[in-house]
């Protein structure tokens, strides 16, 4: 899926200074909106000026959620972004307070088929104490209320999360490995969070 806005035309596209075997020299067509098959292709949330753009996306039997960076969006599955997306990611956990309403980077969207929910999570700082915050939406809705979580790491920087959807007899589990830099890398087995 193609990221920002798209491609420009040839006339606004600046060439690079340095001299690379990959250097295309010929042009082609420009992206279609749809596949040969009819399936929607859509521009999805750009990285707004961070690099890596930490690009992540989750896909769900309705709806299509991507989150880049500091921000979030929701597509239904024909490609069109609901109203008033994208949003911060920060103010998502406004009812933790702290350092969870920040823009820290390093987001995850995972969608639970089991239990039919939606996990958002994103760092809670890059300064002590080191938090990693994590919402689980109420319903299959994910333009709707989640319930919210912040861990403490301290004196560990959680950095580079990867979360996975771990479905049990009862319950889902949600794990997590994470590069903790004062003493390496951690799995995290998340299975008191409501859902």
């Amino acid at each position: 899926m193609p990221l920002g806005r798209g491609p420009q035309p040839l006339a606004a596209r600046s060439r690079p200074a340095c001299k690379t075997r990959a250097l295309q020299t010929a042009t082609s067509a420009f992206l279609e909106l749809d596949d040969d098959s009819g399936k929607a292709r859509f521009p999805g949330t750009g990285a707004n000026g961070s690099a890596p753009s930490d690009a992540n996306l989750a896909v769900g039997p309705n709806h299509i959620v991507q989150i880049v960076n500091t921000e979030f969006a929701v597509y239904n599955k024909n490609g069109t972004i609901f109203a008033g997306y994208p949003k911060a990611i920060g103010p998502l956990f406004t009812n933790l307070g702290g350092s969870c309403t920040g823009q820290w980077g390093d987001p995850i969207v995972q969608y639970d088929k089991a239990a039919d929910r939606w996990l958002i999570s994103q760092l809670g700082n890059f300064s002590a104490p080191f938090t990693e915050c994590i919402a689980v939406s109420q319903t299959n809705d994910p333009t709707g209320f989640y319930n919210l979580y912040s861990y403490n790491f301290d004196p560990n920087f959680n950095d580079y999360p990867k979360f996975g959807v771990w479905p049990t007899a009862t319950n889902s589990a949600y794990t997590a490995t994470y590069n903790l830099f004062l003493n390496g890398g951690a799995l995290c087995r998340f299975g008191a969070l409501r859902v």
